[in-house]
């Protein structure tokens, strides 16, 4: 099931958006220019899963306006040889900034938000890039949520280039609310261990 955005100018887009429960789902389209060509594309959401929202690029050919899907190679910048269709996976809850020429994906590992990957992506000669990715996840068994690491991995046109990993405790306050403080790598570890069971 889907949608047809039909335009003034009489270019229609065939979109899978689910919109069986439009208040559910909320879906959206906003025009954007993907490729900077200097053309309005399209920026629209494709289907909604638990907590996440996938995203789909559509861009407008200059001579004829009409729309075509554009996907974005997700593989790290600096990977040579040509993408799989695997690498063009959708992204999750993305965010398009024209002046910095980035978008960032957010996926939620569940509802809390505290288990997550964050993707972000730049714009350079004349493609999409992956520049960063960001992952929070608990240190531990899923039923350890109160320790957490998060792994921050860099990448320019020749591949990776810095790794950074920080643990963190999440500790509620006096107010109710919950706040991460960075632990050392030793304490995340062994409590981890300890939950465990050995």
């Amino acid at each position: 099931k889907g949608a047809v955005i039909t335009f003034a100018n009489g270019s229609v887009v065939k979109a899978p958006l689910y919109w069986e429960d439009w208040e559910f789902y909320n879906p959206w389209i906003e025009a954007i220019d993907v490729n900077f060509d200097g053309y309005d594309d399209l920026m629209l959401s494709h289907m909604t899963g638990a907590y996440n929202v996938g995203t789909r690029f559509y861009v407008q050919n200059p001579q004829t306006h009409a729309f075509t899907l554009y996907e974005i190679d997700t593989r790290p910048h600096g990977t040579v040889g040509n993408p799989d269709p695997s690498d063009y996976n959708e992204l999750s809850l993305a965010k398009f900034n024209k002046d910095t020429r980035e978008i960032a994906s957010f996926y939620k590992g569940r509802g809390l938000g505290d288990l997550y990957v964050v993707n972000t992506f730049k714009f350079s000669n004349g493609a999409w890039h992956l520049a960063e990715v960001e992952q929070q996840d608990s240190v531990g068994s899923l039923d350890n949520t109160g320790y957490y690491f998060r792994e921050i991995v860099r990448y320019d046109e020749k591949g990776k280039t810095a790794t950074t990993t920080t643990y963190y405790k999440l500790v509620e306050g006096a107010d109710g609310r919950s706040d991460f403080v960075e632990v050392t790598k030793a304490e995340a570890e062994s409590h981890a261990h300890d939950k465990r069971g050995g």
